[in-house]
């Protein structure tokens, strides 16, 4: 069965979340992340150029709910 590219990206998404917060961001190599994602870490750079990238996809939420209550 293949796996959407979507389905992929968003699972990257939510083990980077729980890794960041469990370890803090500085603490986190992107091999956990691959890891915690179940993907092979050279995979995610198919979907994000580092881990600066990552970081920012996991915190837009965050900051457009800010946004809408400014």
């Amino acid at each position: 069965m293949k796996v959407l590219k979507d389905d992929i990206r968003e699972r990257i998404l939510c083990a980077t979340k729980a890794c960041f917060l469990e370890k803090g961001y500085s603490h986190t190599s992107m091999r956990e992340i691959a890891l915690a994602a179940d993907v092979c870490p050279g995979n995610i750079y198919n979907y994000f150029t580092a881990k600066d990238d990552i970081l920012i996809q996991v915190l837009l939420p965050l900051t457009r709910s800010m946004e809408q209550m400014l």
